[in-house]
């Protein structure tokens, strides 16, 4: 008897749980909701000292994705150069205050490709992770900050002589930042 109440308990707590539990699809589409009205992306790709040596490099993903973004109608801006027209005016008037306010609220999507070696020395394990950091507002306290909004990832190995494939996942994970986006931010005809 006592076994029997213990089995219907834990049920009863497993579906409480996952009645609770959001699912993948709701996580996808809370995440989206954050990025409506996002005008204009700053990009900034940082790629390990691994992979740089065999061949992949910032650059190249940095003009493909900004490539990507700017085919789906989002205006990609250099935030360095922005920032350092503000800081380069002769004065502290209401035009710099705008271009610093304009650095700060920037949404910036990051793509950093990290990983290593593994122990044959043959293949590399990575892992890609996109993400959208942009300035939010707390509700409790009114506090202004930047967080990651949105973000997705790919893990896996791969040979070295393969290092370069790593365009591709970088590339799929843009596409799927830009179907989100564009779910909230249909473009206009």
């Amino acid at each position: 008897m006592l076994r029997l109440f213990k089995l219907t308990l834990i049920c009863a707590l497993a579906l409480a749980a996952h009645a609770q539990t959001p699912s993948k699809a709701q996580l996808d589409a809370d995440q989206a909701a954050t990025l409506k009205g996002i005008q204009e992306i700053a990009v900034v790709v940082d790629v390990n000292k691994v992979f740089l040596s065999n061949g992949l490099t910032a650059e190249q993903l940095q003009t493909d994705i900004e490539l990507r973004l700017r085919k789906a109608g989002i205006a990609v801006v250099d935030a360095t150069t922005v920032m350092r027209e503000a800081m380069s005016r002769p004065t502290y008037d209401d035009e710099t205050k705008r271009l610093i306010k304009r650095v700060m609220d920037l949404a910036v999507l990051n793509i950093s490709v990290s990983g290593g070696t593994t122990t044959s020395q043959s293949s590399l394990f990575f892992v890609v992770l996109i993400e959208l950091r942009q300035a939010v507002t707390i509700d409790r306290n009114q506090k202004e900050d930047r967080c990651t909004t949105w973000e997705d990832n790919a893990i896996g190995t791969l040979g070295v002589g393969r290092v370069l494939s790593l365009k591709d996942d970088v590339g799929d994970l843009t596409d799927r930042f830009l179907n989100a986006y564009l779910s909230v931010n249909p473009p206009v005809r």
